[in-house]
Parts: C-alpha cells; structure tokens; sequence
C-alpha cells in the first residue's frame, strides 16, 4: 500500500526500496507494518472538530488494517489516548469506537474520558465509554454525567448508556445527569 506523508523544510533522500520520491517536498512510504499504517493514517489531513479525513486511503487503511486484525486491537489503541497529541488521541478514540472489540477494560476508557479536555476527542470516548457494561463503574459513570466540563461529552455519554443497556440504573442515572446540568 502506498501512501504519501509530507516533509517539511528539509530533503529527503530515498536510501532504500521501502520509498519512492512522489513529488516535491512528499516522499511516498511502501510499508505494511503496524507503525507505519499508523504513522500514514497520522499524516493524514485533520480537522480539530472534524477529526481526519475519511477519504484520506491511508486512515481508510488503518481502519481496515484493525478491522482485519485476528487479535484485539484495544490495547495499541489505548496506547494512542497516551499523548499530548490531539490528533493521536481522536485517532485512537476514534478507532475504539469503530473497530474496538473487547471494551473489557471499562476502566481505562473512563479513566481516557475523565482526563480528556479536547471536545472532539471527548464526545469520541463518551460513546466508547457509553458500551461498557460494568456494575463497578456505575459511581463514575454517575461523576461523568455530572461533573464532566465538557457538555457535549456528558451528553453522548448518556446518550450511549441508554441505547446500550436497558438498565435501572441507566434510567435513574439519566434522571439524575439531566436534572443536575438541565440538559433537554
């Protein structure tokens, strides 16, 4: 798979045959590895709100790289959330929530969830975080609803809670996030 990745104020010489020169200031990577699929889908173009582009063939390869994989891909996307980058940790969230398998690990995407400032990247994980079926988790679920700063967070979370689970609890959680933030 071919896919171009820009380089900014320097030149690029191709010293080996997993490159080809595609044009000033571009040099086109030939490269299946797990790394480079993503590091391809990361030079795709990205918008703060919008995330990447999804005409983009290398974020479309990496989505079907992780769709194809045999293994659970949660654990290399957990790592994404892991940055400073913005447009690593929408990669990651976004990849979760498309292509994620197991959701074993609710901790980890409420802990990804809580800590997360970035709206887009938030609203990401509220849905991811809106699948996990986990009785312990309900009391953070419960902060998240209420005190999460991000509203359109908050809200796709509960939004993803009662779609995903029928619940008592959802209901009264529901109940409870809309009468303390006044949200519908």
């Amino acid at each position: 798979m071919f896919g171009c990745v820009s380089v900014r104020n320097a030149w690029v010489v191709v010293l080996s045959l997993s490159a080809v020169w595609c044009g000033p200031e571009r040099v086109r990577t030939v490269s299946p590895a797990p790394a480079s699929a993503l590091d391809a889908a990361l030079a795709c173009p990205y918008d703060a709100t919008l995330g990447f582009d999804i005409g983009c063939a290398a974020y479309s390869a990496w989505l079907q790289r992780l769709a194809d994989q045999r293994q659970d891909p949660d654990g290399e996307l957990f790592e994404l959330l892991d940055t400073t980058e913005v447009a690593r940790r929408w990669l990651g969230a976004a990849s979760l929530l498309r292509r994620g398998r197991s959701y074993v690990d609710g901790t980890r995407i409420f802990d990804a969830l809580e800590r997360e400032r970035d709206p887009a990247v938030a609203s990401l994980l509220a849905q991811a975080a809106g699948r996990v079926r986990h009785a312990d988790l309900r009391r953070r679920a419960t902060r998240i609803v209420t005190t999460h700063p991000i509203g359109t967070a908050r809200e796709l979370f509960l939004s993803s809670l009662r779609f995903h689970h029928r619940d008592p609890w959802v209901q009264r959680l529901s109940t409870h996030g809309t009468t303390q933030r006044g949200h519908r």
